[in-house]
């Protein structure tokens, strides 16, 4: 799960608890972003995206 600090809309606390009903689950927060995380940070969040791909798929 990708969460973005500044998010008003989705705030990372949204996610508390969550690995209760997602047991494997992996976070990330990613720094000085808002809502639109993939916009405002591209480079960032793709390299969390293709560094998590690599540890489940190979």
């Amino acid at each position: 799960m990708i969460m973005a600090e500044n998010d008003a809309v989705l705030p990372p606390s949204a996610a508390d608890g969550m690995e209760k009903l997602v047991p494997d689950l992996e976070k990330y927060l990613v720094k000085d972003s808002g809502h639109w995380t993939q916009q405002e940070k591209p480079d960032e969040v793709s390299a969390k995206l293709i560094e998590w791909r690599r540890k489940r798929f190979g």
